[in-house]
């Protein structure tokens, strides 16, 4: 009921306040109204004042009602009254409309968007490079036979003839090579000659009558010297031929290029190794050794079957390390699975192994080389 009489004498003051323009303020007890009188009765203020907000064109803003216990200065009411009704213009105009508000609400909603689109994708990124996934140190890997033989001269001579090519299946105790007898045979005759000429020595000074101690001991050390010598030669003439020590396959060198040439001893000609126990050599850079572990499990996949990746692990780490063209690299020796079918394999075949390290932060995966790096520059 207060708020429909504070309705209807507003209707009254409007009337008033819009037919004479010079009124600032007013008392509703001026009014000879019912809602002006029914309005004062249910207020219990001794005086109930209307400021009417102007703006400085004299048009009417509003209406502001005061309830006083006491009668206010008229002049300070129609100050107060223009003041309030200049800045109740300014709000009304500064106000914005209905586009306005479209407007507002739009560029709050791209800003509180942006910080989504910014911060969002920041804090997955975070917790995605704190996510814990094994390290993977990637590798290059050769096939290499678990035993394999080297043949190489048994002594220094010409190579007379070779029997076998690389890829040939040797057994052992097969004759893969033969040495050139001529040179054999001829300084066989020339110790045969000396020999007997130290005889004939030992024989004169051993005649009775012209009896030398002296000179026959040092014709009996050279028959020794010589029979020695002889019995070498003729060793090696009964074992010109080169044989396998192992079953296996020739899988490197090609000795039929040596054939004729002169050997010195020990000179490799080949190796033989069998094709059905294959191994894998990886080349561990010596950055990451110290991220791997006997016992790793590795994936290979060569070159030569892309789409086959073969699992093994990792059994030995040799201590020393190697250089390997611009690298220094530690070998560490792989063994596949049994249930592999080892016949595709090759020695020499090349891929790519990566070793299953520990778990470690992704963030730490990816980027710990690069830091590693920085460390290492600065001098750290």
């Amino acid at each position: 009921e207060f708020s429909k009489s504070i309705v209807a004498a507003a209707d009254e003051v409007c009337v008033r306040a819009e037919t004479d323009t010079k009124v600032q303020s007013f008392s509703l007890s001026e009014f000879n109204t019912a809602a002006a009188k029914k309005l004062t009765d249910l207020s219990d203020a001794k005086q109930v004042e209307c400021l009417v907000l102007r703006d400085h064109d004299r048009a009417v803003n509003g209406f502001c009602i005061l309830f006083c216990d006491t009668t206010p200065v008229r002049q300070l009411q129609d100050i107060g009254a223009t003041l309030i009704g200049s800045y109740y213009e300014i709000y009304r105009k500064a106000k914005p409309g209905f586009v306005g508000r479209l407007l507002i609400a739009y560029r709050q909603a791209v800003r509180q968007r942006k910080l989504i689109n910014i911060g969002l994708p920041i804090l997955l990124a975070a917790l995605l490079l704190m996510l814990p996934v094994p390290l993977k140190v990637k590798t290059n890997c050769t096939v290499q036979p678990e035993t394999k033989r080297y043949i190489s001269a048994p002594y220094e001579g010409r190579l007379e003839e070779v029997l076998v090519e690389p890829g040939d299946v040797v057994r052992k105790g097969d004759v893969l090579a033969r040495m050139d007898a001529r040179d054999i045979r001829w300084q066989l005759g020339v110790v045969e000659a000396d020999y007997n000429q130290a005889r004939r020595q030992w024989d004169a000074a051993m005649a009775p009558g012209s009896r030398d101690t002296s000179a026959a001991q040092i014709a009996s050390f050279e028959m020794e010297r010589l029979e020695l010598k002889r019995n070498l030669l003729q060793d090696r003439i009964m074992n010109l031929d080169i044989k396998s020590p192992a079953d296996g396959v020739v899988i490197s060198g090609d000795p039929k290029k040596l054939e004729g040439a002169r050997l010195t001893m020990g000179q490799t000609l080949a190796e033989v190794g069998p094709l059905d126990e294959n191994m894998f050599e990886l080349e561990i850079p010596d950055s990451d050794i110290s991220y791997v572990n006997p016992g790793d499990v590795v994936r290979i996949k060569l070159h030569s079957m892309p789409g086959k990746t073969l699992t093994g692990s990792l059994d030995l780490i040799h201590p020393r390390a190697e250089q390997r063209g611009d690298k220094n690299v530690f070998i560490g020796d792989v063994r596949i699975d049994a249930a592999i079918d080892m016949e595709n394999l090759r020695p020499g075949m090349k891929g790519t192994a990566r070793i299953t390290g520990p778990k470690c932060r992704l963030g730490w995966n990816l980027f710990h080389k690069s830091w590693e790096q920085v460390l290492f520059r600065i001098g750290w």
